[in-house]
């Protein structure tokens, strides 16, 4: 026999669980984003630096949480590029812009 009630929270426990799991994919995707963003700021600041002759000044490196694969992936790329730039000092500006590249 059809149960109406035991369907219904079934159908609501699936639905709470799809919500929170696309919830959680798009605010990783946001975090990956933001990452993404700082990171390439400081590349074009360094680069403009360069560009002006100053020296490379980098600020603080940051620490940030991840949250998800896509999260994990943009910490990676933030760490290789800090990693560079340490590297490269006072470098070329267009060898600095080669560091967008970096995945």
């Amino acid at each position: 026999m059809f149960n109406a009630r035991k369907h219904m929270g079934l159908e609501m426990i699936v639905g709470i669980g799809a919500g929170a799991i696309g919830t959680y994919m798009l605010v990783d995707e946001e975090r990956r984003n933001h990452i993404y963003k700082i990171t390439d700021h400081l590349i074009a600041d360094s680069v403009y630096r360069r560009i002006d002759n100053r020296p490379l000044n980098l600020p603080l490196k940051q620490s940030f949480m991840v949250t998800g694969y896509h999260s994990y992936q943009a910490v990676k790329r933030y760490k290789k590029v800090y990693a560079a730039l340490q590297e490269m000092g006072d470098a070329d500006p267009r060898e600095l812009e080669k560091l967008f590249d970096i995945e």
